[in-house]
């Protein structure tokens, strides 16, 4: 056995099945709370192991697939399955999985696939039939007709309506056309036969990076149904709503800046519950039952695939259902990998009120954050494992976050260490993806440069602008600040000094111009260089190209757009 295949042996004997509660422990949201449980070793191994689907069923059993392998390059599928409710778990005899699963009128456990990408009016669906627990499956196909040209993948969950409808969420794409469309088809006989309902959503101007493509579904107590849409590996998860049981979609809003994978569930107590991410991984929780109102509270904030399931298995106890890997890093080998499984109660109470943010810059923004409310944040930490292990042993080379109560300021702040000039210590701590038109970005944040012995920058923010293609990004050093424009970086000499100081980040895609203010002086003037046609909106902070290393004490961190 290899030295690596030892090691990660060794770590999977040293496992317990149960872990403690989830580190972020619980949170008090606005009307309710979110109270963390056991922490459950579904399985480990030295493959990637990503792409969690899972179902549960009334009789409590939980059907699972996922990957392992190399995403694209050697992954193949898996399949579990837990009969005690997801305590244990156990590889299954045969092929059936989580995935487009449901329970039919006579109360046997189906799965629907169709997966083809050959461009047809018709595609073929199979129905499969779970006979029993140990003897496998029976199928039956059907062929569904389609209003036009295209490919056809259905794509992951059956949602039972109230007049006893089925319907199943798929993504395409259409003959000739350069992005994916969301659709939803119906069944009127229990799974034996479909029929296109409607599109939700297309993308014919390009907008998006992917086009809509992953979708799910739910039925809210008023009888709406809303359709969650993943729009690329980068974009935002939009929310579509639904008032004549599917056949027609509108009030298009965004969820999430990123989202992948969503699932969706509501509880016995009228709680919405949405599971989506990447980066990170994040239950949405809307007390109300409406879909307006969500709240986020953070599952994993570390590496995965984000493709995960969130289940009811019991009155308002919810399981989480996720993989830890290296998933979005290097196509290579590692044993970093796991599936979990993690319960939580989602405690609706009216009389509970989530922490505000008191402080005093929040004001003169529209997004804002502060370390005092720190899940108001996506970070894009791949690496917390190795960001825990370099401090752990007070390497004076590694990554790591942390909020810290320092003398100096009467609120929280963000520490961030960025010391390492190669992967794994080169990643963005924050992406935020701005959709619709931005004509005008404002950005302020205000640090401490940590580290005087270090002179090059150590902290920097980046922005994108679609309308005129520009990248400009402000990079913070202990004397100077560098502004790149899209073509060149300028230098700014500065006394920053060892205290806290603010910046500001004024950039106008009309007239292309770029304005950096420090501790409220206009401290540079310049114009934006156009990038590239590829650029989106977006906000980042942190680095990706190694050019930024030190340390700073972010004391808040807020925007708006016009």
């Amino acid at each position: 056995m290899s030295l690596k295949g030892l090691i990660c042996a060794f770590a999977s004997l040293a496992m317990v099945s149960v872990f403690a509660a989830d580190p972020f422990g619980t949170r008090i949201l606005d009307g309710g709370k979110v109270v963390p449980g056991n922490l459950t070793l579904v399985g480990t191994t030295n493959e990637h192991m990503n792409f969690c689907f899972a179902n549960n069923f009334p009789d409590g059993t939980i059907y699972m697939n996922h990957s392992e392998g190399i995403h694209t390059v050697s992954e193949y599928g898996v399949w579990r399955r837990s009969m005690d409710g997801g305590k244990t778990w156990e590889k299954t005899p045969f092929n059936f999985g989580g995935f487009n699963t449901f329970v039919n009128k006579e109360g046997k456990k189906c799965q629907v696939g169709c997966w083809d990408d050959k461009i047809s009016d018709t595609h073929k669906i199979r129905l499969q039939i779970l006979n029993d627990e140990q003897t496998g499956f029976t199928d039956y196909y059907s062929e569904i007709k389609l209003p036009f040209k295209s490919s056809f993948r259905l794509h992951r969950e059956v949602l039972r309506t109230r007049d006893g409808r089925l319907l199943l969420n798929g993504y395409l794409r259409k003959e000739n056309a350069p992005k994916f469309t969301s659709f939803v088809i119906e069944s009127k006989d229990d799974g034996k036969t479909w029929t296109y309902l409607a599109t939700i959503m297309e993308d014919p101007q390009k907008k998006y990076q992917e086009g809509p493509n992953e979708t799910a579904m739910v039925e809210l107590a008023n009888g709406d149904i809303l359709a969650y849409v993943r729009t690329g590996g980068a974009g935002p998860l939009m929310q579509f709503r639904s008032t004549d049981g599917g056949r027609t979609w509108g009030e298009m809003t965004e969820v999430a800046s990123v989202g992948v994978n969503p699932a969706a569930r509501v509880l016995e107590n009228g709680t919405l519950v949405l599971i989506t991410g990447r980066p990170g991984l994040f239950l949405y929780i809307d007390f109300t039952g409406t879909g307006k109102y969500y709240q986020r509270y953070t599952v994993w904030n570390g590496s995965g695939s984000s493709y995960a399931s969130v289940l009811e298995i019991a009155p308002n106890k919810v399981l989480v259902v996720y993989d830890e890997s290296d998933f979005g890093s290097w196509r290579n080998d590692s044993c970093f990998s796991r599936i979990m499984a993690v319960t939580y109660d989602i405690v609706k109470d009216d009389a509970l009120k989530a922490a505000k943010i008191t402080h005093p810059e929040a004001k003169n923004y529209q997004n804002f954050y502060s370390p005092e409310c720190r899940d108001t944040l996506t970070y894009r930490n791949f690496f917390d494992v190795f960001a825990v292990q370099t401090k752990e042993k007070g390497a004076s080379k590694g990554v790591w976050y942390e909020v810290q109560k320092i003398a100096e300021r009467p609120h929280p702040v963000l520490h961030l260490e960025l010391k390492g000039e190669e992967a794994p210590f080169k990643f963005a701590h924050y992406l935020k993806n701005l959709d619709g038109a931005v004509n005008e970005l404002e950005i302020g944040w205000e640090i401490r440069i940590s580290d005087m012995s270090i002179n090059q920058p150590q902290f920097r923010i980046l922005t994108q602008m679609e309308k005129n293609a520009s990248l400009v990004y402000v990079a913070c050093a202990k004397d100077a600040i560098l502004v790149f424009d899209g073509k060149a970086q300028k230098r700014v000499p500065l006394n920053v000094g060892e205290g806290f100081n603010s910046y500001k980040l004024k950039t106008n895609a009309a007239t292309n111009s770029i304005e950096v203010y420090f501790n409220g002086k206009k401290v540079y003037t310049g114009t934006a260089h156009k990038q590239s046609d590829g650029i989106c909106n977006r906000i980042q902070l942190g680095d990706g190209s190694g050019q930024i290393y030190g340390a700073v004490d972010l004391s808040y961190l807020g925007f708006n757009i016009k």
